[in-house]
């Protein structure tokens, strides 16, 4: 099974970074609540991707509203109407890789316990077969979904204009020069990423 986070080894870790560091030190500790529901947080990625944190939420608030408050379980929404699902907000695209997700959930392809047990590249393998779940959505997946302490989305754009910004880089890295300039923050560069996407909002 994978390696659980322990925060204050990682900040200890990460303290004389000369990176993230001082990131630490200026935003103090932060702590992001795990869900222990695989399936309500892979359905919240789908929903997130390639929107805005603001306008993620009040989707997501919206989908839940449609279900009496919270999200369906699989067996429902594999059998959501289409029209519901686009009222919401979601996309054609994104509506459809709901229904995918519930399906594999209803189906037993894919199981809350036996998810958190996969190591990186099972865990990848089994999710990409979703439809509309990717590289990115598996990173999300495990760094807040499983709490795992060393995943580097080198896919996520906040995460490389943060790493351009902190390394003085003119253009933004590529997942090589991304995954070198972050050896040293390993075993820990999920939570170095997590200050990473805070510095993006000074």
């Amino acid at each position: 099974m994978a390696e659980k986070l322990d925060l204050a080894a990682a900040l200890e870790h990460l303290q004389s970074c000369h990176v993230i560091g001082p990131l630490i030190r200026r935003y103090g500790v932060i702590h992001h609540p795990v869900l222990d529901d695989p399936y309500h947080h892979l359905a919240k990625a789908i929903v997130s991707q390639q929107l805005s944190n603001k306008a993620a939420t009040a989707i997501w608030a919206r989908l839940l509203h449609s279900f009496g408050g919270a999200l369906p379980k699989p067996g429902v929404l594999a059998g959501a109407d289409a029209g519901l699902l686009r009222q919401v907000g979601l996309s054609r695209q994104k509506a459809a890789s709901l229904v995918d997700l519930a399906l594999h959930f209803e189906r037993g392809d894919l199981e809350n316990r036996s998810l958190s047990t996969l190591e990186s590249g099972e865990l990848l393998e089994r999710l990409t077969r979703v439809r509309g779940i990717g590289p990115w959505s598996v990173d999300m997946f495990q760094m807040f979904g499983l709490n795992r302490p060393d995943v580097l989305p080198v896919t996520d754009l906040g995460i490389r204009k943060a790493m351009a910004a902190a390394f003085g880089w003119e253009e933004l890295p590529s997942p090589q020069q991304m995954v070198s300039a972050a050896e040293p923050w390993a075993p820990y560069r999920t939570v170095a990423c997590w200050y990473l996407w805070k510095s993006l909002e000074s």
